[in-house]
């Protein structure tokens, strides 16, 4: 909740600022730092709460422990790379390359749940969402470097 509440006023602040005339390379930067550590923060806090509630209040789901871990992880590393979207938003005010990634990651999700789930069960959904968010991440970070709306160093 709270990276999503982080991630909510990120398009709204970075617009707000390029209409300022501020240098969005170094905005998203600086986000992309911040909230990179928060979302190592969130995870490392995350995993060991998860197995414990798990565990302690549902003792019979103790078997899906690694589909849980695996989701937490889907779910939460890409968080500071799927922020710079909306740098990208805000810098290009086009949602063209969004809507290809958008049709790359359902076909994905398709393609690997197809293949996954009826050999691996819940597992294979949890590889299928890692995978996804794998090849999405790598997408956004890729086309974020070679536009220059963002930059590592």
């Amino acid at each position: 909740m709270v990276l999503g509440a982080l991630g909510g006023v990120l398009l709204p602040t970075a617009s707000f600022y390029k209409a300022l005339g501020s240098d969005e390379k170094k905005m998203s930067s600086i986000s992309f730092r911040v909230l990179s550590l928060i979302t190592l923060l969130a995870v490392i806090i995350s995993i060991p709460t998860a197995v414990l509630v798990v565990e302690k209040f549902f003792p019979a789901y103790i078997a899906g422990i690694k589909v849980l871990i695996l989701l937490l992880l889907a779910t939460t590393l890409p968080f500071p790379i799927s922020s710079l979207t909306n740098f990208i938003i805000a810098a290009k005010k086009s949602l063209r390359p969004f809507l290809i990634l958008s049709l790359l990651n359902g076909g994905l999700v398709l393609l690997t749940s197809f293949l996954l789930i009826p050999r691996i069960g819940i597992m294979g959904g949890a590889i299928s969402q890692v995978i996804v968010s794998t090849i999405s991440s790598s997408f956004v970070l890729i086309y974020a470097l070679s536009r220059e709306y963002f930059r590592l160093g």
